[in-house]
């Protein structure tokens, strides 16, 4: 399973020249304070590691010196700019998810305003075929609705929203409907608090063993509790784990 892979680097020589941010597409993306950039190749050599950026402009980072700083590295990701999915037609949108490959694992970066993120008429004819889901670089701190979205992914194991779900989200009906093969969803940093719209997120997923919501705040934790029992999945009962930073009864 691919997933997005962040290593904590020390920033040795800077690029003086302006750099090309990133545009919608599939590829490796690395994200550096706030700004997203293609990615073309990586080379390692003398615990230095060599990012050539779509653009043809180099980073280049020691593993062991200088000052240390977060370099975010999304490999095989589709990246989004903020509105991307929304003016792109459905058969461009086809062709942009359909090199996420037939390993079926799909990892998003990047920034989905509100319009972007309608899944069920965005998106969610591109990523019936899935398997893992990666969502923990998408920023959608715009986004109030996530219905639909991974309704009836039916080769769906596992989902990493990991922080990437905010307070703006006040709708996740039908969400994972029908994901019968899917076991754990991570939610940990995610803020559930002003959900209103929830029926139905859970239904149908039978295999669902496992729910991580660490660093969630109580309410989060409450909701979550709330539609996982809605969907016959008692934590209390022990019919799912759920995974939580506060200390079990």
């Amino acid at each position: 399973m691919k997933k997005i892979i962040t290593y904590i680097v020390c920033l040795i020589m800077g690029v003086t020249v302006a750099q090309a941010q990133a545009t919608t597409g599939y590829g490796t993306f690395l994200k550096e304070a706030d700004t997203w950039y293609k990615v073309k190749s990586v080379e390692m050599s003398n615990e230095k590691v060599v990012y050539t950026l779509d653009d043809d402009s180099k980073k280049e980072v020691s593993l062991t010196h200088g000052e240390s700083q977060d370099l975010q590295i999304c490999p095989s990701a589709i990246y989004c700019e903020e509105w991307s999915l929304y003016n792109m037609d459905q058969t461009a949108r086809m062709e942009l998810f359909a090199q996420v490959g037939i390993n079926g694992a799909l990892t998003m970066c990047g920034k989905l305003g509100s319009l972007d993120f309608d899944p069920k008429n965005l998106i969610y004819d591109c990523i019936k075929n899935i398997k893992t889901a990666d969502l923990s670089h998408l920023d959608l701190s715009q986004v109030s609705s996530m219905n639909s979205l991974f309704y009836d992914c039916k080769n769906l194991e596992y989902i990493n929203f990991g922080g990437s779900i905010t307070a703006m989200t006040n709708q996740m009906y039908n969400t994972m409907e029908g994901c019968k093969n899917l076991r754990t969803v991570d939610f940990s940093n995610c803020d559930l608090s002003n959900l209103t719209q929830t029926y139905n997120v859970f239904t149908g997923c039978d295999a669902l063993e496992t729910i991580i919501a660490k660093g969630c705040n109580e309410a989060t934790i409450s909701k979550l509790r709330e539609v996982l029992t809605a969907a016959g999945k008692n934590p209390d009962t022990g019919e799912v784990k759920l995974v939580t930073d506060y200390p079990t009864e």
